[in-house]
């Protein structure tokens, strides 16, 4: 599975669903990405400095809504 992280722009911005849904729905009808699974993440401009991870992230749930690009025929 290959994750795409992208983060928000404006400093302490939470990320938004609906960014995160227009993503996936784009990637999903992409005719230029190599076959595969992929998994979106739209991330906080927030790290935690204790874990080194986002605050709060938004995107693709695992099983449900993984983008799965078929090869070609």
């Amino acid at each position: 599975m290959t994750t795409l992280t992208f983060f928000m722009e404006k400093k302490h911005s939470l990320p938004d669903k609906s960014i995160a849904k227009g993503v996936i729905d784009k990637l999903k009808k992409s005719n230029g990405l190599p076959p595969g699974n992929y998994a979106v993440y739209i991330k906080s401009n927030e790290i935690l400095k204790r874990t080194g991870t986002a605050k709060k992230q938004e995107g693709t749930t695992s099983g449900i809504d993984d983008i799965i690009l078929e090869p070609s025929k």
